[in-house]
């Protein structure tokens, strides 16, 4: 009988544990906290469920528990890195409502498809205080003012911007009627690195490639090599130029 409880239990972990992990995966934070807390009820020194409840709540711009969250995980494992560095992050963020996550863009839009995606970090990053709000998987603002092509999240807080050539190619593209999504792909160590995907193309652009394989061409950043969830961006259009493509870089 004994056994039979154990075996039980085990089975309850680990089940609730995989869907508490969908849950984030599909940023649905209200209920990752939820199924988090449940797992906690029976099991209050699971540091995995901790780090998963920390994350949720942090994601909910529920600072102050995310930190206790991560605390507890600690206290049971000392050394633990994820808590650690996350303690760290929330240090000296106050609790604030963050923008609902779930209502995304399906992540199969985000696996690779060659001329149609990339990955580039962000130039002139924004301040590790806003830094620490972003998380993959937020959306992502694209703002053209010339040549020049910012993002921001969904609440217009710059995160920094295109690099030259990549900013110059969609500030031609967006104008002649191209339009993209994008989404935070990383955050570490102070620099963000976003995805981006092209998800029409007009027909006056013909067979122009949006992210030309050639790396010299997109930024110096290879083409996405994975799904990555991302919510519903918004492109803003501050001004109109026509396009002007050099031929050679049209899609054979």
């Amino acid at each position: 009988m004994q056994i039979r409880q154990t075996d039980e239990k085990v089975r309850y972990r680990r089940d609730r544990a995989r869907e508490a992990v969908s849950l984030a995966s599909q940023g649905r934070w209200e209920e990752a906290v939820d199924v988090n807390n449940d797992v906690l009820r029976a099991f209050p020194s699971d540091t995995d469920a901790l780090n998963r409840l920390g994350k949720a709540l942090s994601q909910l711009g529920r600072y102050s528990e995310a930190r206790g969250a991560f605390q507890r995980s600690l206290d049971h494992d000392p050394v633990n890195p994820i808590a650690r560095k996350n303690l760290h992050r929330l240090a000296h963020l106050e609790d604030a409502p963050v923008p609902d996550r779930a209502d995304g863009i399906a992540p199969r839009l985000f696996i690779e498809e060659s001329g149609k995606s990339c990955v580039t970090t962000l130039w002139s990053p924004a301040p590790a205080a806003v830094l620490a709000r972003v998380a993959a998987g937020d959306a992502v603002t694209l703002e053209l003012d010339g040549a020049r092509v910012g993002a921001t999240t969904a609440l217009g807080a710059p995160l920094g911007r295109l690099e030259p050539r990549l900013a110059a190619r969609l500030a031609r593209l967006i104008p002649a009627g191209n339009r993209y999504v994008a989404g935070v792909a990383s955050v570490r160590d102070g620099e963000v690195a976003i995805v981006l995907r092209e998800v029409y193309r007009d027909p006056r652009v013909g067979g122009v490639l949006s992210f030309p394989t050639r790396a010299s061409e997109i930024g110096a950043h290879p083409p996405l090599g994975r799904a990555v969830p991302a919510a519903r961006p918004i492109v803003r259009d501050h001004g109109q130029d026509d396009l002007d493509v050099d031929p050679a870089e049209e899609a054979e």
